[in-house]
């Protein structure tokens, strides 16, 4: 027995049991420990959880700005209908196919107020113009170059306008005599014939461009893009086209256009009969006329400076006007070529900024209240 009168044998029974309940405290001590390690987990993993909804919800909120804001962009914008792409290319089946015969694009700030129609020289192809309607960068101006192997007829027999020989492309017209290699001279009639072709052909175009019949339900008409907003660029044949199809318009009584820049071509003989430029009532008004800017070089032996003058001064012949509709631009030293000098790209640019609607989107659906005094 120890001095506690008790044996050793229970002394060391009461030890183990201190022990055993000491171990036993530690282990409830070490699971509180850990119990309050795992709450401190819960509210960080609570905390990076808002964190990421909150994230989230702000990416939700950047997203619906975006697609508003691009809803609102897309209000600007207009599609070309199936239509107008079948006119252009009545046998495609992939986007390639229309490449090749069309290219359209948007105005580069999303709001395609006007439309610029662009006509490219006899050879060449649209794929050129539409580099450079995309260099000008014309304000809330669509574009649509169009290749003259476009608009074919949908059983293929046809390929476009005129093709010529040798594999070297396309054109608008007849302008050459293919048998003898001479070209045609500007009253013959199979160059007229083949031009009022291409005139009427073209016209037909814009027809559907200014107002777009819906196939899916006749009553419903969706307009495009109305005269006065439609613009024409042409090169040479394309030019010739482009100022023949402007000078029709205006003698058919037609609507005009907007304007048309003709580069290194004309009128060269009309489709229609001259009228009585001493008769009165063959003078066309202001607003029944388009606006045409005649560009040429004063080296140019295939459009003479002789040949631009009489054409600007055949055009203002029928406009009663005393203001000149047609103005010219000749650049020194230059021959039969595009548009590449800095002084022909400021008139142009001047000339598209003039005719040229603008619309002032910040500040449609604006009224003014006037509030009665007193």
């Amino acid at each position: 027995m120890n001095s506690n009168g008790l044996e050793k044998s229970e002394t060391t029974s009461i030890l183990e049991i201190q022990n055993e309940d000491t171990k036993t405290w530690q282990a409830v001590g070490s699971i509180s420990l850990n119990n309050s390690a795992c709450s401190d987990n819960e509210i960080d993993t609570t905390d990076t959880h808002q964190k990421q909804q909150k994230q989230q919800q702000q990416q939700q909120q950047q997203h619906q700005q975006k697609q508003q804001q691009k809803g609102e962009d897309d209000n600007h914008k207009k599609l070309l209908p199936l239509g107008i792409k079948n006119i252009l290319c009545p046998n495609a089946k992939v986007k390639s196919d229309r490449r090749a015969k069309y290219m359209y694009r948007h105005s580069h700030d999303k709001i395609d107020t006007n439309l610029l129609i662009l006509l490219h020289g006899a050879g060449d192809s649209h794929l050129p113009y539409h580099e450079f309607a995309k260099k000008m960068k014309l304000p809330q101006t669509a574009t649509l170059c169009v290749n003259a192997n476009a608009m074919g007829s949908v059983s293929g027999s046809n390929s476009g306008f005129v093709t010529l020989p040798f594999d070297l492309g396309h054109t608008w017209f007849e302008e050459m005599d293919y048998t003898t290699g001479e070209p045609l001279k500007s009253n013959d009639a199979r160059r007229l014939k083949s031009l009022e072709s291409a005139c009427n052909k073209f016209d037909t175009l814009l027809l559907d461009v200014i107002i777009n019949h819906n196939t899916s339900d006749d009553a419903a008409t969706t307009e495009l893009w109305i005269p006065e907003r439609i613009f024409l660029f042409g090169f040479s044949s394309g030019a010739c086209l482009a100022m023949n199809i402007c000078y029709n318009r205006m003698k058919q009584g037609k609507l005009p256009l907007g304007g048309a820049v003709c580069v290194a071509g004309g009128l060269r003989g009309t489709t229609l009969q001259l009228p009585d430029l001493n008769s009165s009532k063959s003078k066309r008004n202001d607003n029944e006329c388009t606006p045409i800017l005649l560009m040429g070089g004063g080296q140019d032996a295939s459009y003479t400076t002789s040949l631009l003058k009489a054409d600007a001064k055949l055009y203002n012949s029928i406009c009663s006007s005393k203001s000149d509709l047609v103005k010219t631009f000749v650049q020194p030293g230059k021959g039969h070529d595009m548009v590449k000098h800095q002084a022909e790209i400021k008139c142009m640019m001047e000339f598209f900024a003039e005719k040229m609607v603008r619309r002032m989107i910040a500040m449609e659906g604006w009224s003014e209240v006037a509030t009665a005094s007193g």
